[in-house]
């Protein structure tokens, strides 16, 4: 994706991406190559580095989350948590549809 594309995609300005990126570059965790179709266009992928931190911070972030579930909320706060997860999900599905 181009570096425009990231930060309209991300809603902050094309400056403020490409000081990102560039940190990101700089630890490896993003790669640029030219566009085939438009020389002029730089893209930015994720490395195979770039992906396992992903991957990890996820992780870190799923298990923060189920022991916050588990040690603050009570079985009644859990299941309404759940019908209000369902409840998103469903909102989330109609909007891809609609390409929002």
């Amino acid at each position: 994706m181009t570096m425009s594309g990231l930060a309209a995609a991300e809603r902050i300005t094309p400056q403020s991406m490409a000081v990102t990126l560039t940190a990101l570059h700089g630890q490896d965790y993003v790669q640029r190559a030219a566009d085939p179709n438009d020389r002029r266009q730089i893209l930015w992928s994720v490395t195979p580095g770039g992906r396992a931190i992903l991957a990890e911070d996820r992780q870190r972030r799923a298990r923060w989350l189920v022991t916050a579930i588990d040690q603050e909320l009570t079985d009644e706060e859990t299941t309404r948590l759940g019908d209000a997860a369902r409840l998103l999900n469903r909102i989330m599905d109609r909007s891809e549809t609609r390409g929002v």
